[in-house]
């Protein structure tokens, strides 16, 4: 069996990155943001991992779709810095909450709420990039021919 090239093993941990990140970006944002806010108002264990299940609950399809999106855009127009992806993950973390709410006069009695899914949506944008790594993918060809 032949051995891999450097450039098939390059393409397949791209690949199995950008397959991971959508999924384990927004768990480990939620369960970060969720421990520290448990510790701030000191409650259990298990209110912490309930507050971390309800947050991940929202963030995992809002990254598959929302996420995944942009990251197509970002890699197409070559924006691969960090804050290309904090800056839309913290955007639509605040966006979301505020949107749901603000029908029902919400946005008030639960702001900390608005804050918090402001945090895990910048942190997912975060650990997505982290996981990802789009700044050390190799330039693409102007020419549009592919380089061995």
């Amino acid at each position: 069996m032949a051995e891999a090239n450097p450039l098939q093993r390059r393409t397949v941990t791209i690949l199995a990155r950008l397959l991971l990140a959508p999924v384990l970006a927004p768990i480990a944002a939620s369960i970060i943001v969720a421990v520290v806010a448990g510790g701030l108002v000191q409650s259990s264990l298990r209110e912490t991992m309930n507050m971390a299940g309800l947050m991940a609950l929202w963030a995992i399809p809002i990254t598959l779709v929302v996420g995944m999106s942009w990251h197509a855009l970002a890699y197409h127009y070559h924006w691969r810095g960090l804050l290309a992806y904090l800056m839309p993950g913290l955007t639509f973390g605040l966006t979301v909450p505020v949107t749901v709410l603000a029908p029902f006069g919400l946005v008030g009695e639960f702001g900390i709420f608005v804050a918090l899914a402001g945090a895990v949506g910048g942190l997912t944008g975060i650990v997505f990039w982290l996981i990802r790594r789009p700044d050390r993918d190799p330039p693409s060809s102007s020419s549009g021919t592919r380089g061995a």
